[in-house]
C-alpha cells in the first residue's frame, strides 16, 4: 500500500470546497424537492433568499459533534442514542428507526425491520460526505463508517449507497477524473444490486451520446419508483448530472436540479464531490457567494458557529484526528500547532462491548419461545472471568438469568438466552426489553438494554366470498332448454367475487365474535399472504383489542392495496373501496381511543392477487411520529 501525502492547506480547501458544493445543492434543491417533473430552471431563479435547513447536512452536523465527543471508535449504538437525543426529524426510514430504537432494537435491525417501504431511500446516502472527508485517502475506512451510520435505518441498496459515496469522496482527495472515481465506487458494490445496475446504465447513456434528458427519462423507465425519495433513481440521477456536467459546477448543478425527484440530495452530493475534487479554490464566485458562508441547523446540535469556513475547520480537526490514530493511509504535512486535534478521543473508551444476534427477525411471540446469541466482546488485552446477568420483566421467563463467562483477550463468546411469555400473561406491551449486564470482580464493566418487538395478537375472521357476482344486472340469465335462471358458467367456473358494501358478518356490533382464530404480527405491514391460502377474491375481519394508558387522540396510518373499512369501539371511523400502490401512510385518519380497552375491527377486501394493507399507530398534529406505549390484549369474549 502506497502512503497518500496532502498538505494540510489542500486538505481544508478541498473539505471547504466541499461543504459549499454540499451546502449549495442543498439550499437550491430544497425549494423544488419531490418535484418528479422534467424542468427547466436556470441560473437566475434558484437560489433562496434565505439559507434553509436541511436533514441532509444537519445529520451530519450531528455526527460531527459525536466525533468530537465520542471519538474516532464512534459505534452505531453512538450515532444512534445521539440522533434519538438531539434529532427530532421523524420523516418516513427517520420514524422507523426511532420506532425501533426506542424499543431497544438497535442497528443494524433498526435499519430493516418494519421498514419495508422506506429502507431503501435516500435518508442514508446523503449522510456520506463526513465520512469521505474524515478518511481521506482510506475508502475502506470510510465504508466503515458510513456502514454504521447507515444501517441505523437503511437496509441492502441505501447502505451500499451511502457506502460508495464516502467511498468515492474519500478517494476524490487523491483523484480527479469522474469515471476514475466512479469506476472505483463502483468495485465496492455488490454486482447484483440495482444500483450499479443503475449507473452502469446511466454511464452507457452517457458514452453512446444520447442527450442527458432523454438518458433521464430511459434511467427512470428502468429503475424509477412512485416515490420520489428512492435511492436508486436518485443515485441515476446525481451520476447522471456528474458525467453530463462534465466537471463545470454550474452546469452539473441544473441538470441535477432540473432532473428533479429528490432534488436537494441529487444536487448536494454532486456539489459536494465536485468541491472535493477541486476544493473551495476552484469553485465559481458566483455560486459561492450564493452560499454566503453560511449554513442553517434545525435539530439540537451545538456548533462554534454557523460558517461552512469553521465547518470545514472542525472537520478537518476530526480527520487528523482519524490520520493520527487509525488511518494510516495517509500522511497530513503541515498540521498548525492550534488545531487541538488531539481533544479527540483516540483510543477505545469501553472494555466490553454487548450486542445481539435476534436469529432472523426481534421478534417474541407470545406463545413460543425465543432463541436469541448475546455476543459479548472483550475490548481489552487482559482476559476477563466474570458474570453475565439478563433481566426483564416478570411477564417473562429468561434463560439462563446468569451464567459465568470468560472473556479471551480482545476476543468475544456468544451466549444463547431463551425468553418465552408466561402462560398467565395475557396483555402485550409494544416491546420487550431485556437488561443485559457483564460484571467483572462483582464490578459492571458492561450494561446494556435489548429489545424484541411483540409479536401483538389478532383475531382473524374469515375468509368470505361470493361465489357469484352479486351486484351485477347479469347476475343470471333464462336457460332457453331447462326454462329457468341459471348463473352464467364462466362466473361459476372462473371467478369468485367480494364486495365491501356486503356485510359477511353482523357488522352491527363487535362485542361478540363468530368463529375465528389467533393470529400474530409485530410489523405495521400484515403478513396476510401466509394467513391466508385461499386465492382470488375474498374478504376478511381482523379485530385488536388494545389498552390505552389514558383518554387520546391518535392517528390511524393506514398503507393498503384494495378496499377497507374500519371500526373503533363499534364506530365506523374509515372506509376506502380504491386500489393503490401499497405505502404505510395511503391513509391518515385521526380516532379517539378511551382509557383502558378499545375494539378495532378492520375488514379488508382482496380482490386480486396479493394483499398489502399495514395498520401503524402515530402521535396526533405531527409528523409521523409512531407510538410505543400502547398494550395488546389476546380476544376473549368469542362466541
Amino acid at each position: 500500500m502506497k502512503i497518500k501525502t496532502i498538505h494540510f492547506s489542500d486538505y481544508l480547501d478541498k473539505v471547504h470546497g466541499g461543504w459549499i458544493g454540499k451546502c449549495v445543492g442543498g439550499n437550491i434543491g430544497a425549494e423544488v424537492e419531490n418535484n418528479k417533473y422534467l424542468m427547466d430552471l436556470n441560473e437566475s431563479e434558484i437560489f433562496p433568499e434565505e439559507i434553509p435547513p436541511n436533514d441532509d447536512l444537519d445529520l451530519q452536523l450531528l455526527w460531527l459533534q459525536v466525533l468530537e465527543e465520542k471519538g474516532v471508535h464512534l459505534t452505531s449504538k453512538d450515532l444512534a442514542e445521539a440522533w434519538e437525543k438531539h434529532c427530532w426529524y421523524p420523516f418516513n426510514e427517520y420514524g422507523y428507526f426511532l420506532h425501533n430504537f426506542e424499543r431497544k432494537i438497535a442497528p443494524p435491525v433498526s435499519g430493516w425491520f418494519n421498514n419495508q417501504y422506506f429502507s431503501q431511500s435516500m435518508g442514508s446516502p446523503i449522510r456520506s460526505e463526513i465520512w469521505g472527508m474524515i478518511s481521506i485517502g482510506n475508502p475502506s475506512l470510510a465504508m466503515q463508517y458510513a456502514y454504521k451510520d447507515a444501517t441505523l435505518d437503511h437496509d441492502t441498496e441505501s447502505v451500499w449507497a451511502e457506502q460508495m459515496l464516502a467511498a468515492i469522496e474519500s478517494q476524490a482527495f487523491f483523484e480527479s477524473d469522474i469515471d476514475t472515481l466512479l469506476d472505483f465506487g463502483l468495485e465496492q458494490i455488490p454486482e447484483t444490486s440495482k444500483l450499479k445496475k443503475c449507473i452502469l446504465f446511466v454511464r452507457d447513456q452517457y458514452q453512446s451520446g444520447v442527450d442527458w434528458q432523454l438518458a433521464r427519462k430511459n434511467m427512470l423507465a428502468n429503475f424509477g419508483h412512485p416515490d420520489a425519495s428512492k435511492a436508486v433513481q436518485n443515485l441515476g440521477i446525481t451520476i447522471l448530472s456528474l458525467l453530463y456536467g462534465e466537471k463545470d459546477f454550474g452546469k452539473t448543478q441544473l441538470i441535477a436540479l432540473n432532473c428533479g425527484y429528490d432534488t436537494d440530495c441529487t444536487c448536494a452530493t454532486a456539489g459536494a464531490i465536485l468541491g472535493i475534487i477541486g476544493g473551495a479554490s476552484s469553485l465559481p464566485e458566483d455560486w459561492k457567494q450564493q452560499a454566503k458562508d453560511t449554513f442553517a441547523c434545525a435539530i439540537d446540535v451545538t456548533r462554534p458557529s454557523n460558517r461552512i469556513s469553521d465547518l470545514a475547520m472542525d472537520t478537518c480537526r476530526a480527520g487528523v484526528a482519524v490520520a493520527q490514530s487509525i488511518n494510516s493511509n495517509v500522511i497530513i504535512e503541515g498540521i498548525p500547532d492550534d488545531l487541538e486535534w488531539e481533544k479527540i478521543p483516540s483510543t477505545q473508551m469501553a472494555q466490553v462491548n454487548i450486542s445481539i444476534d435476534y436469529n432472523g427477525k426481534p421478534i417474541l411471540h407470545p406463545d413460543e419461545p425465543k432463541q436469541i446469541q448475546l455476543i459479548i466482546e472483550n475490548l481489552t488485552e487482559t482476559e476477563k472471568i466474570g458474570e453475565l446477568v439478563i433481566k426483564g420483566s416478570d411477564d417473562y421467563t429468561i434463560s439462563p438469568a446468569s451464567v459465568t463467562i470468560r472473556l479471551p483477550e480482545n476476543g468475544a463468546i456468544t451466549q444463547p438466552v431463551y425468553i418465552q411469555a408466561k402462560a398467565t400473561t395475557t396483555t402485550f406491551s409494544s416491546a420487550a426489553i431485556l437488561n443485559v449486564i457483564v460484571k467483572e470482580n462483582a464490578q459492571i464493566v458492561a450494561e446494556d438494554q435489548i429489545g424484541l418487538a411483540t409479536a401483538v395478537p389478532y383475531y382473524l375472521i374469515g375468509p368470505y366470498w361470493d361465489l357469484y357476482d352479486t351486484t351485477s344486472e347479469h347476475e343470471s340469465y333464462y336457460h332457453p332448454i331447462h326454462k329457468r335462471k341459471a348463473r352464467p358458467r364462466g362466473a361459476e367456473n372462473f371467478n369468485n367475487y367480494v364486495s365491501l358494501d356486503r356485510e359477511y358478518i353482523e357488522e352491527e356490533s363487535f362485542e361478540i365474535l363468530p368463529e375465528g382464530r389467533e393470529v400474530y404480527a409485530a410489523e405495521h405491514k400484515l403478513p396476510l399472504n401466509k394467513w391466508i391460502g385461499k386465492e382470488g377474491p375474498l374478504s376478511v375481519y381482523l379485530v385488536q383489542d388494545i389498552i390505552s394508558p389514558d383518554d387520546r387522540e391518535v392517528r390511524l396510518m393506514v398503507g393498503n392495496n384494495d378496499a377497507f373499512k374500519i371500526w373503533v369501539n363499534n364506530q365506523a371511523v374509515a372506509e376506502s373501496n380504491k386500489t393503490w400502490f401499497w405505502m404505510p401512510y395511503n391513509h391518515d385518519i385521526t380516532v379517539n381511543l378511551q382509557k383502558g380497552k378499545n375494539r378495532i375491527v378492520t375488514k379488508l377486501i382482496r380482490t386480486g392477487k396479493d394483499f398489502e394493507f399495514s395498520l401503524g399507530f402515530a402521535k396526533p398534529k405531527t409528523h409521523v411520529r409512531w407510538i410505543n406505549d400502547l398494550s395488546f390484549e389476546k380476544i376473549k369474549d368469542v362466541e
